[in-house]
């Protein structure tokens, strides 16, 4: 798609939401990205639709990534993860980000992950979807970490006309 941005709108009447809007042509697509934020320290959760206007299928790849967030830490991080196993039969993971981390986090884990700072703060990224992938990149400096959020594991096709909500 050749995203062109179009428009963005404010909603302070429940916390704080900003809808941004952007359409594409070839194909013809409209995706809205809703972020909404009540008040206090958290979270801040994204919605994002895709409408297909192109009057034909339109096939998405799993390799799109739905966000990809830049984090900075102050101190070392640890990241937590947990896999989905019976009751009492999982394994949770608790590593510290060195440099040059390259860590994928697939569908076997729970989709939600952590980032502790000392146990003092952080951050956590999760998704209402059982499928798909977190990647966790760190350069060289294991305080910059770069976080890619993969929800879906295989090709969706969306027919002419119809609303993609990505998961």
């Amino acid at each position: 798609p050749n995203w062109t941005f179009a428009g963005a709108s404010e909603d302070k009447s429940d916390g704080y939401r900003v809808t941004l809007r952007f359409t594409s042509t070839m194909p013809a697509l409209e995706l809205k990205s809703v972020w909404s934020a009540r008040q206090g320290p958290g979270p801040v959760e994204n919605q994002v639709t895709i409408e297909n206007k192109s009057g034909g299928a339109v096939v998405y790849s799993p390799d799109i990534a739905a966000g990809v967030l830049r984090l900075k830490a102050d101190k070392s991080v640890h990241l937590w993860s947990f896999e989905k196993t019976s009751m009492g039969q999982g394994h949770m993971g608790n590593d510290l980000i060195g440099p040059g981390v390259h860590r994928s986090i697939d569908s076997r884990q729970i989709p939600f992950i952590m980032f502790d700072v000392d146990s003092a703060h952080g951050a956590y990224i999760g998704y209402e979807w059982e499928l798909g992938v977190f990647q966790i990149t760190s350069g060289s400096d294991p305080l910059d970490i770069t976080v890619s959020v993969l929800p879906i594991t295989e090709a969706v096709t969306q027919g002419p006309n119809e609303i993609f909500s990505v998961p």
